[in-house]
């Protein structure tokens, strides 16, 4: 049974957090291995997105016309594996800030309050609605259908960080760390050319307070990752396979097409690249 953390001491209303350890983190950071049968599950994906099936595999003039620099089957199998392999590299290097999040959360020495969890809770609800609104009936229903689930998961979610956060607060304070506006458009991705309007919306709302602490952790974050000593892990075939398995049940759930295309024509020609 896991120790009750004791609450944090309180200053003008806002909780203060400390750490067990300031020193850099340790993580290790697992790359994802492309499988056959993932390229075929992303092949079948790409094809319902042209309204089309397997069987287009076959109809080399259908290929080169969606798929200019493709002549055949092979090539647009040879450009979703570049694509996945591509994209495994760089979530794996994304991957590193959550990593060292979740390591910094572990040297907490309280418990998150009630109200950081709940506040960051909500700001995760609003923003998966806005996505699903925007995703079509059929993910409304699947929202609707497993309602109880997903506030589970909202509550697991928000728990873990309103953690990551608290832990970045205390690391910021500890290091000494400061931010000024003018980094709020390389910390936070605001544009640059339009923050006197954007802070002046903010000053109106009174949520100045609440972007500050969001750069400061974004501040925090780049150092950390920056001192952390990192590993990579790359993934076996059998965790391939697994992961794989779990990204064809979310979809299916979802309701999203997709599965393995039929055996296409001989390969050759060029590669093309899926944006």
């Amino acid at each position: 049974m896991p120790i009750q953390k004791p609450a944090p001491m309180m200053v003008n209303g806002r909780p203060i957090y400390t750490l067990s350890s300031y020193v850099p983190v340790s993580i290790e950071v697992t790359v994802p291995k492309t499988t056959d049968d993932e390229v075929e599950l992303m092949l079948g994906q790409l094809l319902a997105q042209h309204g089309a099936g397997p069987e287009k595999l076959l109809d080399t003039a259908w290929i080169a016309k969606e798929f200019p620099g493709a002549t055949n089957a092979d090539d647009l199998r040879l450009a979703v594996r570049q694509e996945l392999e591509g994209m495994a590299a760089q979530n794996a290097e994304q991957d590193k800030p959550v990593r060292c999040a979740e390591k910094l959360a572990e040297r907490l020495n309280q418990s998150v309050t009630p109200g950081d969890v709940a506040a960051v809770k909500q700001e995760l609800m609003a923003e998966f609605q806005q996505q699903a609104s925007q995703a079509g009936e059929g993910f409304e229903q699947f929202m609707a259908a497993n309602s109880m689930a997903l506030d589970q998961y909202f509550d697991q979610q928000a728990r873990e960080m309103a953690a990551q956060d608290a832990a970045l607060d205390a690391y910021a304070r500890n290091a000494k760390l400061d931010v000024d506006p003018s980094e709020y458009p390389q910390l936070l991705g605001m544009p640059a050319d339009q923050m006197d309007q954007i802070l002046s919306q903010l000053r109106s709302m009174g949520q100045l307070d609440m972007v500050r602490e969001a750069a400061l952790r974004a501040k925090a974050m780049r150092v950390l990752v920056s001192q952390c000593k990192c590993t990579y892990h790359h993934e076996t075939e059998a965790e391939a396979a697994e992961r794989v398995a779990q990204l064809k049940q979310m979809m299916a759930q979802a309701g999203q097409p997709g599965g393995p295309a039929e055996p296409p024509a001989p390969a050759g020609g060029p590669s093309l690249k899926l944006v």
